[in-house]
């Protein structure tokens, strides 16, 4: 049988394709440099192959569809805004140009994003169906509307590129607890499908289980497109040093944004061996505009001199580069020419789990 956790073991790091179908795919052996590991002789037809890290998609790539129709369906537009839909597109192609982070796709491509005119005439960005809860509307009669539709493209493309951070082969998954408790801090019958009242009390416990310290933050993914910082104990330092054993209770209080009925929360706890900032991550809601982030580097490197001058030292994960290539500065955009692979490294591991909530009247 194989042993998957061996690192040791691994002949060579694949990187699957676009061209991805039910029952099979297609993959390219990355070299050294680009995969972190040489290639280890022959590999065999049939060999096995785990996923060590979901790629990250740093610059997303958007359709602008103006081809509806008129008509009564729910896809169809009004007459009067058929032909209208390619010069509201336009401008929002203009828009684009220069952009680093969003790209309108060539011909051929997969896109993340589709954005058309709605039947109200205002701008909607689809992910497959059209994202309902993106306020407030941008009409095409709005001058400055076609910018603002490309800043909200950056702004999801850094929070979906937050959701895809994941790392399943990390030795550190199974020493890490996260759970979400009731105000008696007892777990939940059911932890896959908890609902709660709007501030409804309720606690998060991180515990962990490995013999070295981790460093963990926990964010909050908002149905408003907004990445907040849960405080641990109302830590809102970079990182929490979790000790060996040692178990957090943070208590929470959801609540539901106005105008909706019901909403969905995500809570992503991040743990590491070094030091990461994860307030990279953190984004304003959608209707704020993205701000500019400091340096947080910086802020980092003081952290690692002030350990160390404590006896305590701690070197910076790599991971932060990826944290901060997510939440650079609109005006800094990513420079990978393709998708982002974790390298796996025992000594600077990483792990992320994530709850879902459900919070309703």
């Amino acid at each position: 049988m194989n042993d998957f956790s061996d690192k040791t073991k691994q002949i060579a790091i694949a990187e699957i394709t676009d061209d991805i179908e039910a029952d099979k795919s297609t993959a390219i052996i990355l070299d050294a440099a680009a995969g972190g590991i040489e290639v280890k002789g022959k590999i065999e037809p049939g060999a096995s192959a785990v996923m060590v890290a979901a790629p990250v998609d740093l610059i997303r790539k958007v359709r602008l569809f103006d081809r509806k129709q008129a008509g009564d369906k729910e896809q169809d537009l009004p007459a009067d805004l058929v032909d209208r839909q390619t010069a509201a597109l336009e401008k929002v192609r203009q828009a684009l140009a220069g952009n680093g982070w969003v790209v309108e796709i060539k011909d051929g491509e997969e896109g993340h994003f589709q954005v058309a005119v709605a039947k109200d005439g205002s701008y909607e960005i689809c992910i497959g169906m059209p994202i309902n809860n993106l306020r407030p509307a941008l009409s095409i009669n709005d001058p400055g509307a076609p910018q603002k539709v490309v800043d909200r493209l950056v702004h999801l493309a850094k929070y979906q590129s937050v959701q895809a951070l994941d790392n399943p082969a990390s030795d550190l998954t199974d020493y890490l607890e996260f759970e979400l408790c009731d105000r008696n801090k007892q777990p939940f019958r059911d932890p896959q499908n908890v609902s709660l009242k709007p501030k409804e009390v309720s606690y998060l416990k991180i515990k962990n289980n490995y013999e070295q310290t981790l460093n963990v933050a926990v964010l909050d993914l908002e149905p408003t497109w907004e990445i907040s910082q849960v405080p641990i104990q109302g830590d809102f330092s970079s990182f929490f040093p979790l000790d060996p054993g040692q178990e957090a209770y943070t208590k929470l209080r959801l609540q539901i944004p106005a105008n909706y009925q019901q909403t969905k929360e995500t809570l992503k706890v991040f743990a590491t061996k070094g030091l990461a900032n994860f307030q990279w991550l953190i984004l304003p809601s959608l209707d704020r505009g993205l701000e500019t982030r400091g340096n947080l580097n910086l802020q980092l490197s003081n952290k690692v001199e002030e350990l160390r001058t404590r006896g305590e030292a701690q070197t910076i994960n790599p991971l932060n580069n990826l944290l901060s290539a997510i939440g650079s500065d609109v005006n800094n955009p990513p420079n990978q020419t393709r998708a982002f692979v974790y390298e796996p490294d025992p000594d600077t591991e990483w792990a992320t789990q994530q709850i879902q909530i459900t919070v309703k009247e």
